[in-house]
């Protein structure tokens, strides 16, 4: 899986419980049971949100959200589809959800944050592009997106014209359904 190039030669990783990301470094929980999960979703945080910023306040999505697609697709890959998004299938199936998931934080009803970016927001990609070329059609998707806005800030406009634009077709009832684009 190859979502673009890190010109940086070096990540550290601390396995402190922190499962937290900050520019080549990252904070990983020492627990058997999400190591994997964790470690790979904080690894990709280096691409989204490091490299490709965005407001963590009003966009946590487009990091978190991506990320844990990401994070999902990788663990589809080596296992299969049920182990790849069961951390995002059961969050979004088990907690409620906002159905809007580009509000500020401050804005998520008690207890929907998580389940709605790091639940709702990787099923509803894996969906739409279950319909545009899978995960291959995902991955491409995904490092275009990531070498046009290496090292610069994006917000959910921004995402929502680049599929526009990259599928070459109006996915403006998909997006939103889920996006505040205005």
């Amino acid at each position: 899986m190859n979502l673009g190039e890190n010109p940086f030669h070096e990540l550290d990783i601390i396995g402190n419980n922190g499962n937290m990301e900050y520019p080549n470094v990252i904070e990983v929980s020492n627990d058997s049971q999400s190591f994997e999960r964790t470690l790979v979703h904080e690894i990709a945080h280096q691409w989204f949100y490091y490299m490709v910023s965005n407001d963590p306040h009003k966009d946590a999505w487009l990091d978190e959200g991506l990320t844990e697609f990401v994070t999902s697709i990788y663990l589809t890959e080596k296992y299969n589809e049920s182990i790849g998004f069961e951390f995002a299938s059961n969050l979004s199936q088990i907690s409620p959800t906002s159905d809007i998931v580009n509000i500020p934080l401050n804005e998520f009803e008690r207890g929907e944050y998580v389940p709605t970016v790091y639940g709702k927001t990787p099923i509803l990609l894996r969906d739409f592009f279950n319909d545009h070329g899978g995960q291959v059609g995902a991955l491409h998707f995904l490092s275009e997106y990531f070498n046009t806005y290496k090292f610069k800030y994006v917000d959910s406009k921004i995402f929502a014209d680049f599929l526009k634009e990259y599928f070459e077709e109006d996915n403006s009832e998909f997006l939103e359904k889920w996006l505040e684009l205005e």
